[in-house]
């Protein structure tokens, strides 16, 4: 696991968490807060690290001093017959066999048998015992100590806030004091008709575009993340229907969806909303709600 400064200009104090089989990019407030995030997910990295090799060394002598135990040679019975020699020979071979496959719990460092049951840590793969694992959010995944520690201080340092960025906690209601801009607009996606929709940027989420099909609440409503999009007026002829007369584009990867307004004051306010949004900046409460916008539709 690794961690990487990004820069984007479009997002600033970004940077990226970049495991095996995942990555996380994360956005700071400011340089300063980025530069203590990065510091702090790096000394838990080397110490998750440092962790799991004085185990794997523990371990690997613990197996060492057993084989020098053992002896190479049959010893007291080798006057005995060639069949008893080979019997015991396979005997001595198999509880060989047997001592190496013993493990200890990396956490109470006790072998385990048919009442302590091993289990593995599904984060470095170190066998514990059921007494000694934690369990992740999920109740199902058995995890170390160390590894435990480690997940905790990664939520500490952002991921659950992400985590709402990507899933944003809906507002019970897309109207009135809870958006800093809502209104009817016709929307258009993938080239298909348009369709009247009710559009809202909440206080709580202003980075996140609600879109409500019926009514005014956040029950069924659909929600984008805006940063990282490109905001821009869409040109007049570009668009069949006199919807897009006054439409607002908005385009990430293979992603554009028109959002038409009544006049151009309107599209203006949107444009001006959804680009700080888009830049991941908080939108300033805007004197417009569009409580006008509503009583027109």
């Amino acid at each position: 696991m690794e961690v990487q400064e990004n820069m984007k200009q479009n997002l600033p104090h970004t940077f990226a968490i970049i495991g095996k089989q995942r990555s996380l990019e994360l956005q700071a407030r400011t340089a300063e807060e980025k530069e203590d995030w990065i510091q702090v997910i790096l000394a838990t990295i080397e110490r998750h690290k440092q962790n799991s090799e004085t185990f794997n060394k523990a371990f690997n002598s613990s197996f060492s001093r057993e084989d020098d135990h053992l002896p190479d040679s049959p010893g007291p019975w080798c006057n005995q017959s060639m069949d008893s020699d080979s019997e015991r020979l396979h005997e001595r071979k198999s509880s060989r066999k047997k001592d190496k496959e013993k493990q200890t719990c990396k956490g109470c460092n006790e072998s385990f048998n048919f009442t302590k049951r091993k289990h593995h840590c599904k984060s470095c793969g170190a066998a514990i015992c059921a007494k000694c694992s934690k369990t992740l959010d999920n109740k199902t995944s058995r995890v170390c100590p160390e590894c435990f520690e480690a997940s905790l201080s990664l939520e500490n340092l952002g991921v659950s806030e992400q985590k709402r960025k990507a899933a944003p906690e809906r507002q019970s209601s897309l109207t009135g004091e809870n958006c800093l801009m809502c209104g009817h607009l016709q929307v258009q996606e993938k080239g298909k008709s348009w369709n009247k929709m009710w559009v809202a940027v909440t206080k709580a989420e202003p980075l996140v575009l609600y879109l409500q099909s019926s009514g005014q609440d956040s029950k069924g409503a659909r929600a984008i993340p805006l940063p990282g999009f490109e905001v821009s007026a869409s040109p007049p002829a570009a668009a069949e229907k006199s919807e897009g007369k006054h439409a607002v584009r908005l385009t990430h990867t293979q992603q554009t969806l028109l959002l038409s307004a009544q006049d151009a004051e309107v599209q203006a306010k949107w444009i001006e909303v959804l680009s700080r949004a888009a830049r991941g900046e908080s939108p300033t409460d805007s004197s417009s709600s569009l409580t006008e916008h509503r009583k027109s539709q």
